[in-house]
């Protein structure tokens, strides 16, 4: 089982680092779908869904932590978390990727990576293995995020692919040790 897990984690990571560079070449077009099909009620979700469900689920992932599993895991979670938080941040300075134009909402700092996405699949392995049978959930409420920062023109889809990365990578990382 260990075994396939890792074989698992392995081809996942592969298809982000080929997407990655791929993703350069598509930015624009991906942003100007977006764009294009912006609408009121649908900014307002986006705003509203993403920055909500980031939290909600890093809320949910300590609730478990703390109150319904065996608090073993909450180090590891707050260890993952940390170094996702830094790696992006130190990221964001290095290279200083300036956000996309035509944003739903002003966003200020820098574009690459996405934090938001980082954090968010940062949980996802945690809650995966807490509570394996929800794994369709956790993965629409991830990419719920990460779409919605595309979506209101936060990111380029380079970003979201890198915090993608980050947030698995630091949280299998710290769960494997």
């Amino acid at each position: 089982m260990k075994h396939t897990n890792t074989k698992k984690k392995s081809i996942i990571l592969l298809i982000l680092l080929i997407l990655f560079p791929l993703s350069f070449i598509f930015n624009q077009s991906i942003l100007n779908f977006f764009e294009s099909i912006r609408m009121d009620f649908l900014n307002f979700v986006m705003l509203t869904t993403g920055n909500f469900t980031e939290w909600f689920i890093i809320l949910i992932v300590l609730i478990i932590l703390l109150f319904i599993t065996e608090k073993k895991h909450l180090p590891k979670y707050l260890l993952s978390f940390a170094i996702a938080i830094t790696i992006t941040t130190v990221l964001k300075y290095l290279f200083m990727v300036p956000r996309p134009e035509n944003q739903v909402i002003s966003q200020s700092g820098f574009s690459f990576p996405s934090g938001h996405t980082a954090t968010a699949f940062v949980s996802l392995p945690y809650l995966n293995k807490i509570y394996p049978k929800l794994k369709p959930l956790w993965l629409i409420l991830v990419l719920i995020i990460a779409l919605s920062r595309l979506y209101i023109g936060a990111h380029y889809p380079s970003d979201i692919i890198a915090g993608t990365i980050i947030g698995l990578s630091s949280a299998w990382m710290v769960i494997k040790n």
